[in-house]
């Protein structure tokens, strides 16, 4: 999860021009000092330098404590008139004051002023050193009640401060500066200017003046950037109009803005011409205001400019809604990092939520931006409905280029009663006369005369006079006999005055029927009682004789390749006369043909039609072989005969499916990127390796945040009534675990066109390691040639929240049966055998099925009594740690926080690997195998995060499955038997599919055996004895104090067991920061004993022990076609078992949808003997006795009347040749009736 910002950051204004930049509504003026000949030699302060590195450090953590960004260092000062700076008398009489200020290295200066107090008169002018940039004239107009006064930035180091005071009103300005701000960021983006905006704002962002924003044109004049109190920090916000509709200045922007607001700084129309990232104008400003009210709930700021906007700067007061309803869409305008004003859409309904953690329905969350976003800077900026009222400002949210995600807007509703009291509620400033009203819209207060209206369309009608309707405004009292309407029918313009209609400020005219065929030429006029006017545009209609119509105008449609797309059309007689209509199509690239409506016989023309008569006919496109995707157009005209300027026209455009998937169909990603044949969509899904255990390792569907999607080709399931949809999902896995609402859904493509929910799988709850199978049925309208399915994801961000799916499979359903459905042998020690598993598909659809063998503990094993009383820690645990904590800083902590260790054991995982420690009665014994002696010393070649091997250990060792006769030493604690980043120094969960991987952690953690604080670091290893030792020594961590070291050491033996001891671990040396247990070879299996828990401690031994593997299969996985079967050798081995009974389970995990087949249990029993078979050769029903006619009975009711098998096959093959047969039955008659030899059994 990243994490959230508030949204009112740094202002990062682009390169102004020359001149004068920044106003606070100044007089257009240039400072005294370009006429005159005044000294060169202006007295200069200097600030002290700045620290960029610590300040920057210091943003790094406001950042993370969701702070306002920072750009500037502030420094206070006392600079007056009287105690600094130098006075020049001026021939006038008058006199300048200049001083000049340095800031070494800064991007820009602003100031700010505790006293400014100009008599009439006096100016004041800020420049740059080479005046490449000056604001100002500042005057008394600029005089406040409180007398505080700021000032914008000016580009560069250097800013030089001229104040001219007239001879009239000598010694009656007072300045006196109070802040220098120091930008150490390039704010204006001078010195390294962004090709795709102003500031530093994305590049997904829309300027205001493109296209697409026309509607919107009003609604941005009201929208500003704000300067904050203290010169460092920006928010945007918006004019707001009242039920007075007075001009009353309120400014709506957010609570965590508000600092005091006499010296902000108001920015109007700061935006790029076009729609092209141009800078804008920078001068419109105004400067100070007054707190009206503000709720910390809803984060809302309602200000009071000081300085009333003028005519020149167009201003437009907002309208808003307090209704609590949620909009049906929406659009923000705002200013993201200080940028030229932006505007974003968001296109789907609005959700009344709360902020982030807090509680209630507090606010409005845009869900995902559809086009542009918001960044810092944009906070506090308006959020409108459809109809262009505000409903919210902005209060912060995660959203920005890189993440399209949520962002949430304090609600209007809540703000508008907020807590009760003129201070902290909207109502009492924007309703002061209690009216009640809900809504209100916006108002321009110098708009003049605006005249709407909709052109007539051309018209059949030669009977009666045509209606011209327009809705006629202004702020001013409209003269009646000054609003007109004028048209010409070709015979001359004609006047009529409009008179008020129906609805509010309506008002109609009326021009005179006219005949077939001609055209009128109109426009209107109005004027108002302050002289100003408005004149529309001239339009124009026809009074139609010759017309036609063709239907539908525009068509998609999507067809496999190799297919035809059909296309029915319709020509109408649109006018009052006869006509006949020439056909014809173009553009096409694919081959096209037109036909008469049945689609027998090809036509070019449609005969005669009388007025509205109409005439059918079809158009076909054959597809080609074609890629999803790829398309072709056609336009079709027709063209009047009598009137050829009358055409009509139609677009079609075909889309290719690509090629249609043939049923069955299956993905099981055997690769590590996805088949576009079969994929023909995709956004953000990927294939991966990080699942645990998947079905068909090593690769997976991987689904992973915010609105991942994958789309399949088009499969053909015409006809395949029963067909089932069958796959494989894992939630998290070895990822991150997706959270409540962060769901996973399975959707079809229907015969109607429609996509249809099949099935959802919640977010929430921990992260699953095992898959499990998923089965849905297919309803008849996916039953078509055109079936496609969907998978898609939502997620908080981008990569941060697992789903894996694998084995898809579109069949029909399969049916399982496996035999026998038991097993029992009794071997003595040293000896094996092999049985046969047969597994059978009977159903319609492919199998796919997979083979586990899990091995029951033995009794007495004290891992079994703690299993089955459940005092056992999990192999696997679910920390819900995001994904970069593996990225941590050298020298810091990752601050991640695992789960407890409960138990004194764990375990087993997928491989059967558990623990037990020496403080679990039972457990291993601490016995600390010295070799620092006899060993041989490794840390020569050791050093910080580094590693060194192969390293030989003396024998072979067996680690999950595969044997080795070396390792790697990492100096971070851990061993391995590959070299891939054995240097890794932050520890992760096990298992993890991060490399490295193939590893046993003793205590993984970022540690130096060159630490200057604890020389003497040791690493010992000894392979005598029939057993490796790696002896960790007083081994310190990195960046440890004097003492703070470990002794610790790793036992292998050649049976695969592996002992963990801890012999001391000092008081000082963070063990809550480590990590131990082991991982297979690509992480998606392991079996982890403490990860950055407290656990370990001085005198512990940890046994890591895998069961002997007594029973194996030689097939883990496979697929069956239907009606066949597939035979598994399963193998007993008895060369390292005690005698006794075993047991274990053979589970067969299936695609079968049947739940009482899937899985498969074959129980397996093994005896152990000390040399002999455990049976009585003969003794086939195994009572003990025999061989007698019970034996004989049992064995002939099995071989011919489908009886149960012997329970020891042995005891049955008297005969001692090759397995069960009527030769065995005839040796036991002849041996029990016949005086024959006694049985022979092998």
């Amino acid at each position: 999860m990243k994490p959230y910002r508030i949204l009112g950051i740094i202002f990062t204004i682009t390169a102004l021009a020359t001149g004068a930049a920044f106003s606070q509504i100044s007089l257009p003026s240039t400072p005294v000092s370009l006429d005159k000949s005044l000294s060169t030699n202006t007295p200069t302060v200097t600030t002290p330098s700045v620290d960029v590195a610590a300040m920057l450090a210091e943003d790094e953590i406001e950042e993370e404590e969701g702070l306002p960004f920072r750009f500037g260092a502030p420094f206070d000062v006392d600079y007056t008139l009287e105690n600094s700076g130098q006075w020049e008398e001026l021939t006038d009489g008058g006199r300048v004051w200049r001083l000049r200020i340095s800031s070494p290295g800064a991007y820009s200066i602003n100031l700010l002023y505790s006293r400014y107090v100009l008599p009439p008169g006096a100016t004041l002018h800020v420049y740059n050193e080479d005046r490449s940039m000056t604001i100002g004239a500042f005057t008394d107009r600029n005089n406040k009640d409180h007398g505080e006064m700021a000032t914008s930035p000016v580009k560069g180091d250097v800013s030089i401060v001229e104040y001219y005071e007239p001879a009239d009103v000598r010694g009656e300005g007072e300045i006196a500066i109070t802040r220098i701000v120091h930008a150490y960021k390039d704010i204006f983006s001078w010195f390294a200017k962004d090709t795709d905006g102003f500031g530093s704002s994305g590049s997904c962002n829309n300027n205001t003046n493109c296209p697409e924003a026309v509607d919107w044109q009003d609604d941005k004049r009201g929208v500003a950037m704000v300067l904050l109190s203290g010169g460092t920090r920006w928010c945007s916000g918006s004019l707001i109009n009242n039920v007075r509709q007075d001009e009353t200045p309120y400014f709506l922007t957010a609570n965590h803005c508000l600092g005091s607001s006499n010296t902000w700084i108001f920015m109007f129309n700061y935006e790029s011409p076009s729609c092209s990232n141009i800078n804008g104008p920078t001068y419109m400003t105004t400067q100070g205001s007054t707190l009206k009210a503000s709720y910390s709930s809803s984060d809302f700021g309602l200000l009071l400019l000081s300085e009333q906007p003028p005519e020149s700067y167009a201003p437009y007061y907002n309208g808003w809604s307090n209704i609590n309803s949620a909009a049906s869409s929406a659009v923000g305008i705002h200013h993201p990092a200080g940028d030229i004003k932006k505007i974003s859409w968001e296109n789907n309904p609005l959700t009344s939520t709360n902020y982030l953690q807090t509680s209630g329905t507090t606010h409005w969350r845009v869900a995902q931006w559809d086009d542009g976003t918001t960044e810092g800077g944009s906070s506090g900026s308006p959020l409108f409905d459809p109809q262009h009222r505000i409903v919210g400002q902005l209060h912060g949210g995660y959203a920005s280029c890189a993440s399209l995600t949520a962002d949430w807007y304090g609600k209007v509703s809540l703000s508008w009663t907020g807590g009760g009291s003129s201070s902290n509620r909207l109502s009492t400033w924007l309703d002061p006369d209690n009216t009640g009203a809900q809504v209100l819209d916006g108002w321009d207060p110098y708009a003049g005369v605006n005249i709407t209206h909709t052109p007539l369309p051309d018209t059949k009608d030669t009977s009666n006079s045509y209606e011209v309707v327009a809705v006629i405004t202004s702020n001013a009292t409209l003269v009646p006999d000054s609003l007109l309407l004028y048209y010409d029918a070709g015979t001359g313009w004609v006047l009529d005055t409009l008179i008020p209609g129906a609805g509010p400020d309506e008002y109609v005219g009326y021009i005179d029927a006219q005949s077939p065929g001609t055209d009128v030429d109109y426009y209107l006029f109005g004027l108002d009682a302050n002289g100003k006017a408005d004149t529309t545009d001239t339009y124009s209609f026809s009074v139609i004789d010759y017309a036609v119509a063709m239907s539908p105008e525009n068509e998609n449609q999507n067809q496999p390749a190799f297919d035809t797309a059909w296309y029915s059309l319709t020509v109408t007689n649109d006018g009052v006369l006869d006509d006949e209509y020439d056909l014809t199509f173009s553009g096409n690239n694919w081959s096209t043909a037109m036909w008469d409506e049945t689609a027998t016989s090809p036509v070019t023309e449609t005969g005669y039609l009388t007025a509205d008569q109409t005439f059918n006919f079809v158009i076909s496109v054959e597809v080609p072989y074609s890629a999803f995707g790829d398309y072709d157009s056609v336009e079709v005209v027709a063209t009047s005969v009598a009137d050829p300027s009358q055409t009509a026209a139609a677009e079609l455009k075909t889309y290719s499916n690509g090629t249609t998937g043939s049923f069955p169909w299956s993905d099981q990603f055997p690769e590590d990127t996805l088949f576009q044949i079969r994929w023909v969509y995709n956004s953000g899904a990927d294939v991966s390796f990080e699942a645990i255990d998947p079905p068909s390792p090593p690769y997976t569907l991987n689904l992973n945040g915010e609105y991942d999607t994958i789309i399949t080709q088009p499969i053909d399931l015409t006809g395949q009534s029963g067909a089932v949809l069958s796959y494989y999902f894992e939630r998290g896995g070895a990822g991150n675990a997706p959270a409540v609402g962060d769901d996973l859904w399975v959707d079809y493509y229907n015969s109607g066109g429609s996509w249809i929910n099949l099935a959802n799988h919640p977010g929430g709850g921990s992260a699953m390691t095992a898959f499990e199978l998923a089965f849905a049925d297919l309803p008849g309208d996916a039953l078509h040639n055109g079936f496609q399915l969907r998978i898609h994801s939502a997620g908080d961000c981008s990569t941060c929240d697992d789903w894996y799916v694998d084995n898809i499979r579109l069949d029909f359903a399969p049916d399982i049966t496996a035999g026998p459905t038991s097993m029992m042998e009794t071997l003595a020690q040293g000896d094996s055998t092999t049985r046969d598993l047969i597994i059978d598909n009977s159903g319609q659809g492919s199998l796919d099925y997979s083979v586990n063998v899990q091995l029951a503990l033995k009794d007495g094993n004290p891992f079994a009594g703690l299993v089955e009383a459940g005092r056992v820690e999990p192999a696997q645990r679910d920390h819900q740690i995001d994904e970069g904590f593996f990225l941590e800083a050298k020298g810091s902590e990752s601050g991640n926080m695992g789960l407890p260790v409960l138990y004194d054991a764990g375990g087993p995982d997928a491989f059967g690997y558990f623990w037990i420690d020496s403080d679990e009665p039972g457990g291993p014994t601490f016995a600390w195998e010295d070799v620092s002696g006899t060993g041989t010393d490794l840390v020569g070649d050791l050093g910080d995060d580094n590693s060194i091997g192969p390293i030989d250990i003396g024998f072979d060792f067996p680690f999950y499955g595969n044997t080795y006769n070396f390792i790697y030493l990492g100096s971070n604690g851990i061993i391995g038997f590959a070299p891939t980043a054995m240097n890794a120094r932050t520890e992760t969960p096990f298992p993890n599919s991060a490399e490295p991987n193939n590893i046993i952690a003793l205590l993984w953690d970022d540690l130096n055996p060159d630490d200057g604080n604890n020389p003497g670091a040791h690493v010992y290893i000894d392979t005598t004895g029939g057993r490796c030792v790696i002896q960790f020594v007083d081994y310190p961590e990195y960046s440890a104090s004097p003492g703070d070291v470990m002794n610790a050491e790793i036992i292998l033996e050649p049976n695969g067991s592996i002992k963990l001891q801890y012999l001391s671990l000092a008081p000082g040396f963070d063990i809550l920061s480590c990590a131990a247990g082991i991982e297979n070879s690509d992480g998606t299996d392991g079996l982890e004993i403490v990860y950055q828990s407290a656990y370990l401690h001085d005198s512990l031994a940890v046994q890591i022990v895998n069961p002997y593997q007594w029973l194996s299969v030689n097939k883990t996985s496979g697929m069956i076609a239907p009606g066949d079967a597939d035979t598994i050798l399963c193998s007993f081995q008895t060369a390292e078992l005690d005698t006794g009974s075993y047991q274990a389970t053979i589970t067969i995990a299936s695609n079968d949808p049947d739940p009482g087949d899937n899985p498969l249990m074959v129980p397996v029993d093994l005896t152990v003997t000390d040399g002999g078979p455990g049976w009585i050769c003969g003794d086939i029903d195994n009572d003990g006795e025999g061989p007698n006619i019970g034996d004989l009975i049992y064995l002939v009711d099995f071989m011919f009347n489908a009886g149960p098998p012997p329970v020891y096959e042995d005891a049955a093959n008297v005969d001692g040749l090759s397995g069960i047969d009527v030769g065995d039955l005839v040796y036991l008659v002849d041996f029990m009736f016949n005086l024959g030899p006694a049985p022979a059994c092998p």
